[in-house]
């Protein structure tokens, strides 16, 4: 994902230097795609490096989506599955978010209570540390982002579909 963004980035950053600016409202749409493929540029050199900047988004794009459709592939065999169904439902909170999560974090259960979950995942200050909290997981950077967002706290979820269903269980006694 972060591969995305930076092709992206570079993309735009480009497209910026040279005093190219979509006339649009928002980016990386049908009609922003459309518009990419009208940028023309006089001198050889600089369509080249447009091109390749194009084509590196194109590439990010597709090892995502190659990604994205092998671990949803491996999902179902694994034993955290329902875990990981369960994060989902959280506001903000999606499918690859939710399987780095789980997979960094590992056993929930292992917190005794969700201070020291969010404090686990430097979602909270300390008192101790003068310093912004280092991350312990690289990969908890996707919740992290989204950690403004509001959180259900309805014992009871809604899937996608908006059909309420049970808290999901992590194989113990325990509802996650």
């Amino acid at each position: 994902m972060r591969v995305l963004g930076k092709a992206r980035q570079h993309l735009q950053g480009f497209l910026l230097r040279h005093g190219r600016i979509y006339p649009g409202k928002k980016g990386w749409t049908v009609a922003y795609r459309r518009w990419l493929t009208t940028v023309r540029f006089q001198h050889h050199a600089q369509q080249i490096v447009f091109q390749d900047y194009v084509d590196a988004v194109a590439d990010a794009e597709a090892r995502v989506e190659r990604l994205t459709g092998q671990i949803a592939d491996l999902l179902p065999d694994w034993s955290l599955a329902p875990v990981v169904k369960a994060v989902q439902a959280m506001r903000g909170v999606a499918f690859i978010v939710a399987v780095t999560v789980v997979a960094e974090v590992g056993d929930f259960q292992r917190f005794d209570n969700p201070r020291q979950l969010m404090a686990y995942l430097g979602l909270t200050p300390s008192e101790h540390s003068p310093v912004p909290p280092c991350y312990p997981a690289y990969g908890l950077s996707p919740i992290l982002e989204a950690r403004h967002r509001p959180i259900r706290r309805n014992p009871r979820m809604q899937n996608a579909a908006g059909e309420t269903t049970e808290p999901v269980s992590s194989g113990r006694d325990h509802v996650v």
